[in-house]
């Protein structure tokens, strides 16, 4: 039988350990009002339905004792029309799911992609827009990192938010924040691992320590290619070739040597394609080098994207007992050659070995 909504308040606030004085004092109302709500004898005014959401860290509907599973779904699909109603156009996304909160004030979904929007808005020259933004991806964050249960994801948003005060200017605030925002390296995978090797159940544990080994090298991966952006913004190509090719060289350090000795660096690959050197090359004037690496970057690339497609068996001695199918699935070369295209190119469209290669992208469905 679906509960009332007085029967929905007596229970969440009973998981949330609060007396009916304590929950009558945060709603500013008095302790036989919350009594009368939860006996079924009066309803809570429709005043109150928002900051009983809000105190609970529930949606209205959940209130009204609505399927969460079709909540849900309803948000998703509020979100994915707001994206393509709005044509790409993220301050019109971020107005309309500002308004969605209302509906929704308590969900995690929408504040998520509030404070991830915001930092593709937020610019120094814009100050009145901005700190209306501002403001509300700060709420929106505040309220996903009081509500989510995830570490993890607290920790993400925390940061988060610290990039959203630099981009505000506040940067003394930014950094308070940042330093103190202490979380080592840890993940689900990590955990699991110490749990298994406690069971002494020993497959397990390899299996989960794999998986977590598969994890922190896409973070490395990630971080490495940071690291060879910011010298390339500093204007120092030598030294951001040198850390690119740092981060081709992960691949075979897990695999071992030779296209055909292992399958696609499936942590972040696209962040070691081999462009990003490539394009260092250039700019240094190798191009001779930089045409040689552009070849092997496709005999590289369409090698991994059918292995890829076909299974996701791997040779690698410290990935081989793990499943590894979530994370790639069918990857077309156009995804992985993609690159080729980029304009920053334009002084190898002289030589007809990049013209072929040029050729050999165009096969591929995009």
């Amino acid at each position: 039988m679906k509960e009332t909504l007085g029967q929905v308040i007596k229970r969440l606030r009973k998981e949330r350990n609060l007396t009916q004085e304590e929950l009558a004092e945060q709603l500013n109302v008095s302790a036989p009002a919350i009594s009368k709500w939860e006996n079924g004898t009066s309803m809570p005014d429709i005043t109150q339905i928002v900051p009983l959401a809000i105190l609970f860290g529930v949606s209205t509907d959940t209130l009204f004792a609505l399927d969460s599973n079709n909540i849900d779904k309803e948000v998703k699909a509020l979100i994915e029309d707001a994206v393509e109603t709005s044509k790409g156009n993220n301050r019109l996304i971020f107005e309309k799911l500002t308004e969605a909160l209302k509906n929704y004030p308590a969900n995690l979904q929408i504040s998520q992609k509030l404070a991830d929007l915001a930092e593709f808005i937020i610019t120094p020259d814009d100050t009145e827009s901005n700190t209306r933004i501002f403001v509300t991806a700060i709420r929106a964050a505040d309220l996903f990192i009081q509500k989510s249960s995830k570490i993890g994801d607290i920790a993400r948003m925390t940061a988060k938010k610290a990039k959203l005060y630099a981009l505000a200017g506040r940067f003394t605030e930014a950094e308070k924040m940042a330093n103190e925002l202490y979380m080592p390296i840890l993940s689900s995978k990590m955990c699991l691992a110490d749990i298994s090797a406690i069971r002494r159940n020993y497959t397990e544990e390899i299996r989960h320590r794999q998986e977590s080994i598969s994890q922190l090298l896409g973070f490395l991966a990630g971080e490495i290619y940071e690291l060879a952006d910011a010298y390339h913004r500093n204007n120092e190509p030598e030294k951001s070739l040198e850390v690119n090719l740092v981060n081709l060289k992960l691949p075979y350090a897990v695999h071992g040597e030779g296209v055909d000795k292992f399958h696609a660096p499936l942590f972040n690959w696209h962040y070691i394609s081999g462009f990003e050197a490539a394009y260092e090359l250039m700019v240094l004037g190798k191009h001779e080098e930089t045409l040689d690496l552009l070849e092997k970057i496709f005999d590289y690339g369409e090698k991994q994207c059918e292995y890829c497609t076909k299974h996701a068996e791997i040779t690698s001695p410290i990935l081989d007992k793990i499943n590894l199918s979530p994370y790639h699935g069918k990857i077309s070369p156009s995804d992985f050659l993609w690159k080729i295209n980029y304009p920053d190119f334009e002084p190898l469209h002289k030589y007809q070995r990049f013209q072929s290669l040029l050729e050999r992208y165009k096969k591929y469905p995009n």
